[in-house]
């Protein structure tokens, strides 16, 4: 492409030039294992994020159910 390029400060790519550009296209069954490659990726991380979201959670639970055992425990024979 670099030596098809014209001018100095725009470089233009003539069309003639792309017209001539050889690209290697996979064959059908390559695109699709390509894409449900992309598919199983995307719900992966979908999924990891799901399962940081409910492990913040369950922490989250386990410490407010600890303090609030605390509190009780220190609050026992205390007149409130």
């Amino acid at each position: 492409m670099d030596r098809r390029a014209r001018g100095t400060s725009l470089r233009m790519i003539p069309k003639a030039a792309l017209s001539e550009l050889e690209i290697d296209v996979p064959d059908l069954a390559t695109q699709d294992a390509i894409l449900e490659t992309s598919r199983l990726a995307d719900r992966a991380k979908h999924l990891e994020n799901k399962a940081a979201e409910l492990r913040h959670s369950l922490i989250s639970m386990v410490l407010t159910d600890a303090a609030h055992r605390d509190a009780k425990q220190y609050t026992k024979g205390v007149r409130v």
